[in-house]
């Protein structure tokens, strides 16, 4: 039916009910690898989904390095209860993922990029037996030892959207953390000026965290 798909949401600020489309994302992402409460869970990328993937594995409990190049998405991270590393190199990204989270490695490892380095790291990082979530999209094709997914029983998970169980708790989410969620949201846009705004966010990607266009 379709009035299932509608959801009631308890928020002042249109800009930040809008975040449930992104929360919902991380829900899935979160769902599909099976976090649970006490888990070390390492996410490359804090951009949006990134950020809302750290803050849904937060609110279950876990513990969360995210991974970024940028300081100052690195410093929002930390501000949501996520603990931070700088990207440099691939190799010096697994190491430092596992000094943090143990020399197995995370139990579970999310690419929030698609960038063929940080998949590759993912992969290599997590442990033996454990999860690697992949939510970043691209069109680039990574080059992967396939020894690695079988002599680690690697679980390669997918994500791309959910369903509406996920959504109605990402609703929940953004209703808990509503000025956690503000802070993602960098700049506004009337709607008269959309082409604009969506130009602005292509052109300047180290500046913006997430656009909002308002009606």
């Amino acid at each position: 039916m379709l009035e299932d798909h509608v959801f009631p949401i308890a928020s002042d600020d249109p800009a930040v009910a809008s975040m449930a489309e992104p929360v919902s994302i991380a829900v899935r992402a979160v769902e599909r690898a099976r976090i649970a409460a006490g888990e070390r869970v390492v996410v490359l990328g804090a951009g949006p989904i990134g950020q809302c993937v750290g803050l849904v594995a937060i609110e279950r409990g876990a513990e969360v390095l995210l991974v970024d190049l940028q300081e100052s998405r690195l410093a929002l991270s930390r501000e949501l209860g996520a603990e931070t590393l700088a990207w440099t190199t691939a190799d010096e990204v697994v190491a430092g993922a596992r000094r943090w989270a143990g020399s197995a490695g995370p139990p579970v490892a999310v690419d929030a990029t698609g960038v063929p380095a940080a998949v590759r790291a993912m992969i290599d990082m997590v442990a033996s037996a454990g999860r690697a979530v992949q939510v970043g999209m691209s069109v680039d094709e990574v080059p992967v030892r396939i020894g690695s997914l079988t002599e680690k029983e690697l679980d390669f998970l997918g994500v791309c959207c959910c369903g509406t169980g996920e959504f109605a708790e990402a609703v929940a989410v953004v209703e808990r953390n509503g000025p956690a969620l503000a802070r993602m949201i960098s700049h506004q846009f009337p709607l008269a000026e959309a082409p604009q705004a969506l130009r602005f966010a292509m052109d300047n990607p180290s500046d913006v965290m997430k656009v909002v266009i308002r009606s």
